[in-house]
């Protein structure tokens, strides 16, 4: 989503980088925790509703390039 993330930055465990965010060269990004901004500043924490919603959210994006794989395999 535009976010970048420069050297030597590390994004823990369960955190989110906000779309278009500039991630400095060796910022931590804690685990469970939203950044944002230009540059990156800690958010707020993530609640336990959206950090279960990650799963569920790659899974989604895994079937929808199933989809897209199938289709032009199909064409």
């Amino acid at each position: 989503m535009g976010a970048i993330v420069l050297d030597g930055a590390v994004i823990s465990g369960n955190s989110m980088v906000a779309a278009g965010a500039v991630i400095k060269p060796g910022f931590v990004v804690p685990d469970g925790k939203l950044v944002g901004g230009i540059p990156a500043k800690i958010i707020r924490n993530l609640t336990d509703d959206e950090i279960k919603e990650f799963e569920a959210s790659a899974l989604k994006y895994k079937n929808y390039s199933d989809i897209t794989i199938d289709s032009i395999n199909n064409f």
